[in-house]
């Protein structure tokens, strides 16, 4: 084999080198190409994942306001209602254009759009029933409907496909990020300037993959938090429509009473209640309790007398944590002790204050008060619904 002169040799070498930047370029090329796709791929899946939680929150803030027109009446939640109604359409026609390209996302965006309308249907009908002054009937269909679980189901599909999806492209992207730095490895032993070259493409695209896993992580923050505000939500709607069922046809004050204080302290995980009413001497007396050993239950409570005294006639929400060891004591096969937080909450019909709520906690939740605060303006309609309905038949008579 003929030995290459020098000028051979730096041509060969010059050519060889200029064959490894060439092939070198061509590979960083695709590299790139193919990261931006991936980039562009994030982008599409975290839109996708907005508009499936925009449907969802708008539809379940329509079914509140619905919920919350039935319960009391009040117009103003009609503006909600209509306002969640104008979001939604617009958000399922984005979310289908988005998963239009792939055939299996796109049936289940056709389902999802289906039990929308669907959903849609169920509450004009419950509207339409309240309107003809049918609110049994409105409340029935209330209860009955369960097409949110159909569009929750449709949603959690959708996002766990496009999640895989997400896995795989970034599988895709880290190693595609691997054969780069192999490349500029082989780049910097070639020539010197292919290193920098090299070195700046690899630096901003890791630069880009730590812009996209930040906002993936933002997302994902969202997402949870949106999950959190959701349960809370349904964990209150679902209080409320036990609550409601337990005040359903009570007709006799202290079997109403009873009934709200036991709904509502079991459900919110309270270990003794009372509910008290102002009584024809303008005190309040013990109307209904929950676990309570009646005889540390005074008979009557002047206004500003005591705690609940007190409360009423501040007309404000009290939370006592120091608790006298001696003023309460829990019901219970083990034993009597004393609760630790106790709530003291004002019931109020048309902002004239009716009744005091009591309940005590071992440990209170802070959704609890949440909860109680939620439901206390619909306990006040329905007491006074019924005192007035006691009134007319014995007018001297106090149903306790």
């Amino acid at each position: 084999m003929p030995k290459l002169s020098f000028q051979q040799q730096v041509l060969t070498g010059f050519i060889t080198t200029l064959f490894l930047v060439f092939a070198g370029a061509i590979i960083s090329y695709n590299r790139i190409r193919d990261l931006q796709k991936d980039s562009l791929s994030v982008d599409r899946t975290q839109e996708i994942i907005k508009f499936t939680n925009q449907v969802l929150i708008n539809i379940v803030q329509a079914e509140s306001s619905v919920r919350g027109l039935i319960a009391t009446g009040d117009s103003y939640y009609l503006d909600d209602y209509n306002e969640s109604l104008s979001k939604i359409n617009p958000s399922v026609d984005r979310l289908s254009s988005l998963l239009k390209e792939d055939p299996s996302q796109h049936i289940l965006a056709d389902s999802l759009k289906y039990q929308v309308s669907q959903k849609l249907y169920a509450m004009s009908k419950i509207l339409w029933a309240f309107n003809l002054k049918d609110l049994q009937k409105a409340q029935s269909d209330l209860l009955a409907d369960r097409t949110i679980n159909k569009v929750r189901r449709l949603i959690d599909a959708i996002n766990t496909q496009e999640h895989a999806l997400l896995t795989e492209r970034r599988k895709t992207s880290e190693a595609n990020v691997e054969q780069s730095i192999v490349l500029f490895f082989v780049g910097t032993a070639v020539i010197g300037m292919l290193f920098v070259v090299l070195f700046q493409f690899i630096r901003l695209s890791f630069k880009k993959r730590k812009i996209v896993e930040d906002s993936l992580a933002e997302s994902n923050f969202q997402l949870q938090k949106i999950s959190e505000e959701n349960e809370l939500q349904n964990w209150i709607l679902k209080g409320n429509a036990l609550l409601d069922e337990a005040m359903r046809g009570q007709r006799n004050l202290k079997s109403l009473a009873n009934a709200v204080i036991g709904s509502i302290g079991e459900y919110s995980g309270a270990r003794i209640g009372a509910l008290y009413l102002f009584n024809e001497a303008k005190n309040l007396q013990v109307a209904g309790t929950y676990a309570f050993d009646s005889n540390f239950a005074r008979t009557e409570i002047k206004l500003g007398e005591g705690l609940v005294g007190q409360v009423a006639k501040s007309k404000d929400a009290h939370i006592l944590k120091d608790i006298p060891a001696d003023y309460i004591k829990i019901k219970s096969a083990l034993g009597g002790c004393s609760p630790k937080v106790l709530l003291l909450q004002p019931v109020f019909f048309e902002d004239e204050i009716i009744g005091v709520v009591e309940l005590g906690y071992l440990e209170m939740p802070q959704i609890a008060t949440i909860f109680i605060n939620r439901v206390v303006n619909n306990i006040g309609i329905v007491i006074n619904s019924v005192q007035t309905i006691s009134r007319a038949v014995k007018p001297h008579t106090v149903l306790y």
